[in-house]
């Protein structure tokens, strides 16, 4: 039989959000051959940005039941992507030395597989044309290392790495919620794929990062 590799990654690429968007970013694929991959990342920021604006539509359902599930759909659609890199032999996620698209991975097993990871609402402060305010952000609450390991995904890490993304992923939402890190997830995995897909590397600027 043979042996697996073991995951690595490399610690200095977590996504950092540096900034945030005033409106949701928007998707820089270009191409025919690219539309599928084009659908996976809108629909991956729609569902990010329901979180924060799930209390303005016309439904029943309680918004702190709701906002997980967009949370959960949102990793879902990003995921979606690797059945289109695997029908161009291209490595999933696991084997990406980035980081960030490890977690993606992980989160969105856990709460398909284990359980809902609940949102909390807080507040972060910002400036915005100089002038500080108050953003409502949400923050992923129980999610840890020891839950992410009853997954059989995560045999192949060591508790060290789980605790690494554990952390990142913890360190970088409380800063301005989780839903400013999910577009900036999100804008990272559409460079990765795009690089991936078309074998260019074009770094993808944040015109629209605002504050």
């Amino acid at each position: 039989m043979k042996e697996k590799k073991p995951i690595t990654f490399d610690t200095k690429k977590f996504v950092q959000v540096d900034q945030g968007y005033i409106t949701p970013p928007r998707s820089r694929v270009l191409g025919k051959s690219l539309n599928t991959v084009k659908e996976c990342i809108n629909s991956a920021i729609f569902m990010a940005s329901q979180i924060e604006l799930v209390e303005h539509c016309l439904s029943t359902a309680h918004p702190e039941s709701v906002r997980p599930a967009y949370f959960r759909a949102s990793l879902s659609e990003l995921c979606r992507i690797e059945d289109i890199m695997k029908e161009h032999k291209l490595p999933n996620f696991y084997k990406s030395d980035d980081p960030t698209l490890h977690i993606v991975k992980l989160l969105r097993n856990y709460q398909i597989h284990i359980a809902t990871i609940e949102l909390s609402s807080g507040h972060s402060t910002v400036k915005l044309s100089r002038e500080e305010m108050a953003y409502r952000s949400f923050i992923a609450e129980n999610m840890s290392a020891l839950e992410l390991r009853k997954l059989d995904s995560s045999k192949p890490y060591s508790d060290e790495q789980l605790d690494k993304l554990v952390e990142f992923f913890d360190s970088e939402q409380r800063k301005l919620g989780v839903v400013q890190l999910l577009y900036h997830i999100i804008m990272r995995v559409e460079e990765y794929t795009k690089h991936s897909l078309t074998n260019q590397r074009r770094p993808i600027k944040n015109p629209q990062a605002a504050f």
